[in-house]
């Protein structure tokens, strides 16, 4: 998705993405992506600005807009995450004991499973003293009785 294009989104879309994942606020990209001054072009027009919001939100909703922002998302992740944990490798050898232990049990905890190739998300559950189970009786086996 490194070209426009193929991202299946247009310039206002692109750019609206790119400032909510910048962590701008709705309206700051309305008014951005969108024609809201009044007539004079000195203020914004505050009818237009709530009407171009319901149209961010359905961009937002849309799922070729969450998509591209999910790889906004992984591409960030990706840049950081191997500093964070070299960050958190090297602090497992400071002399402090505390930071120390809570370094290697961050380290256990975000690459454990990669490592064991355990899936740490897997919850079973076993159930345990249950009668067996059958078919109900009928209504002739209880006028029978």
């Amino acid at each position: 998705m490194s070209n426009i294009s193929k991202a299946g989104l247009n310039a206002r879309q692109l750019t609206a993405a790119m400032m909510l994942f910048q962590g701008k606020d709705k309206d700051e990209i309305v008014k951005a992506c969108f024609p809201c001054l009044t007539a004079d072009g000195m203020n914004y027009d505050e009818k237009k600005v709530k009407q171009y919001r319901k149209t961010l939100n359905g961009w937002i909703n849309h799922p070729r807009f969450q998509e591209y922002y999910q790889k906004l998302l992984k591409d960030f992740a990706m840049r950081w995450y191997g500093k964070a944990l070299h960050t958190i490798a090297t602090q497992m050898d400071s002399s402090q004991g505390w930071l120390a232990n809570k370094a290697a049990n961050d380290m256990l905890t975000r690459i454990g499973n990669m490592v064991t190739g355990e899936d740490d998300n897997t919850v079973k559950i076993k159930i345990e003293g249950m009668p067996t189970l059958g078919s109900p009786d009928t209504v002739e086996d209880v006028e029978d009785k």
